[in-house]
């Protein structure tokens, strides 16, 4: 059987109309996370100008904790109340601002602990605003908040980054021999790995930021509480706080208790250690039925800090929540680490540039380099191995949609229990419909891939594991398992050139398949379970070629139609190796 030569070309770029759709729903990440990001850097920047303010002294007047328990939505209902004077260029001035942010706390013992470190009556610094002096705060703003800025930038750099890509053009680059300029190109590349990592970067950063202010903090506050004293207390408040926004509401158990430790009188509203909001109101209603108003109960308090104590040391059932930043710290981490071994990949190319003799054989003939040792070259039948498998490809669906419905799943369920309670969050039911489509398409992808967990598997064989072009290739194959299913078989054989270049800072690679040949196509079930053809291969084409900047790659392409199922689709890469030198000088001897 000969070769029936068809060839092919790239796949065409996707239309304007589906690029514009990309756009608009990569802009609503972009406009997002500018968004938030431009919120929190003024924030930062406010915070930042107060450390620039003299400091003077004061006089404290008053100070104290003031409670707001009285509004129902809101999380935060203890207030620090500090009152002080303080003088400045030959006047006085009155004022209760602690710091820019207004100090509330949804833990009592915060509050007072706040309050605690500027005592009435008693001498303290303030820090004046020299252009409006009637403004002064009694603390500098915390800087940690602009690590938060990595979050946001996620979807900044996925909108923008997304665009950019969408719309980018690339031209089709040709074959070239390597240059010392390519060397430069791949020096210039690191540019490329740097801002991979610095991407992936932000992912681990905002990550491991989240995981610890909402796992390890408050685990290490229950390891830590083991020590703490048991001490009575009154519960002097309880109740279901609810926070409710325009995408729905979420619940945390607020109570308030009354105790002493040694002598003196405190008080707090800390439940327990993992203290924030969820959605599922009827599992905080529980626990505050446990703790009724006026209830005489026992609380653990820090003896080191009598204003820190808890009711429960117990970890809440819905912990898996706070474990959803290990999500974006696996994919940081494990993005980062690709790159830095992309980067060193390239770095081992630059070398192999200029020293060109290196991990190379001695010349051949005529100056012609040898065959690398990495390539095979026994004769004999070769059984080849596919690019994947179906097992693969499934344990890759079934991570890369666990990964996205994981964390899409988690908004999904707060507006499900939204919509059920009759609320109508519609922004965010219209802003996650794209994610949950996506998520669809991957779980179907899921299922495609288990079903061809059950199709027929293909056993190739090739007469040598390095065919030669002119030369003659043998191929025989068999399937096993549920063959009978199979309605056709089509066996073809491919060429794909792949070129590297950069244009500025950027490296763009084209693809393209400049030779396509089919070598098979059977309706017969004898020939499909078992058969073999002969090829020759064509003389004038590009053997295999693994080159910095240029590949020349082949494989066999094996496709068999199943009814209303997934078809086999296995690919089994292909070394060929150039024209031996004596058959041309044979040919011109001739």
């Amino acid at each position: 059987m000969g070769f029936t030569v068809a060839v092919g070309s790239s796949g065409k770029p996707a239309g304007v109309g589906g690029k514009i759709f990309l756009t608009l729903f990569l802009l609503v990440f972009l406009g997002m996370g500018l968004l938030f990001t431009g919120f929190l850097v003024r924030e930062v920047v406010r915070s930042a100008k107060t450390r620039f303010w003299p400091a003077i002294p004061c006089v404290v007047l008053e100070s104290g904790v003031v409670e707001h328990t009285d509004d129902r939505d809101n999380n935060s209902p203890y207030l620090c109340s500090v009152q002080y004077r303080y003088e400045w260029q030959g006047r006085s001035y009155t004022s209760s601002q602690v710091s820019l942010q207004t100090p509330a706390f949804s833990d009592y013992g915060k509050a007072a602990a706040l309050a605690g470190r500027f005592p009435s009556d008693r001498e303290a610094v303030c820090h004046v605003n020299p252009r409006q002096p009637d403004q002064s705060v009694l603390q500098h703003g915390s800087l940690w908040v602009a690590l938060v800025v990595f979050f946001p930038l996620i979807f900044v750099a996925i909108g923008a980054g997304g665009i950019y890509f969408t719309w980018r053009r690339g031209s089709s680059a040709k074959t070239a021999a390597v240059s010392s300029k390519t060397a430069a190109s791949l020096l210039k590349g690191r540019q490329g790995v740097g801002c991979l990592v610095g991407f992936f970067a932000i992912f681990f950063l905002a990550g491991s930021g989240f995981l610890y202010g909402m796992f390890l903090r408050p685990l290490h506050g229950v390891w830590r509480s083991r020590d703490w004293v048991q001490t009575p207390c009154v519960i002097e408040a309880s109740r279901v706080e609810v926070h409710s926004g325009d995408d729905g509401s979420t619940y945390k158990v607020a109570v308030l208790y009354a105790y002493e430790f040694n002598g003196q009188p405190h008080k707090s509203s800390r439940y327990q250690f993992f203290d924030y909001s969820s959605s599922g109101r009827s599992a905080k209603e529980r626990v505050i039925r446990d703790y009724p108003v006026g209830k005489r109960t026992v609380c653990l308090v820090n003896p080191d800090d009598p204003t820190q104590a808890v009711l429960s040391r117990g970890v809440p059932p819905d912990i898996w929540f706070v474990l959803l930043p290990l999500v974006f710290v696996a994919v940081g981490l494990g993005g980062m680490i690709f790159a830095l071994r992309h980067g060193r990949r390239e770095a081992d190319k630059v070398g192999l540039l200029r020293n060109p003799d290196r991990g190379r054989g001695s010349p051949g003939p005529l100056g012609r380099p040898a065959i690398s040792p990495a390539v095979p070259t026994e004769e004999g039948p070769v059984v080849l191995k596919p690019s994947s498998t179906p097992l693969k490809g499934f344990i890759g669906s079934v991570f890369i949609a666990a990964f996205w419905n994981g964390i899409v799943s988690v908004f999904l369920v707060h507006v499900v229990d939204e919509w059920s309670r009759g609320r109508h969050p519609w922004f965010l039911t219209l802003f996650l419909t794209p994610f949950v489509l996506v998520g669809v398409s991957l779980l179907g992808m899921v299922v495609v891939m288990f079903l061809k967990l059950f199709n027929p598997r293909v056993r190739l064989m090739i007469s040598s594991a390095t065919p030669v072009l002119g030369g003659e290739l043998q191929l025989g194959w068999v399937f096993t398992g549920a063959v009978s299913r199979l309605r056709e078989l089509t066996i073809s054989l491919e060429a794909r050139e792949e070129a590297r270049y950069r244009r500025g800072t950027s490296t763009y690679t084209d693809k393209e398949t400049f030779f396509q040949a089919q070598l098979v196509k059977t309706h017969d079930r004898g020939e499909i379970r078992v058969g073999k053809c002969l090829a020759v291969l064509p003389a004038d084409l590009v053997p295999s070629l693994d080159a910095p900047n240029n590949k020349i790659i082949w494989w066999l392409k094996v496709h068999g139609d199943i009814a209303r199922w997934p078809d086999v689709a296995d690919e089994f890469p292909l070394t060929v190796l150039p024209l031996p030198m004596n058959s041309t000088d044979d040919s011109g001897d001739a």
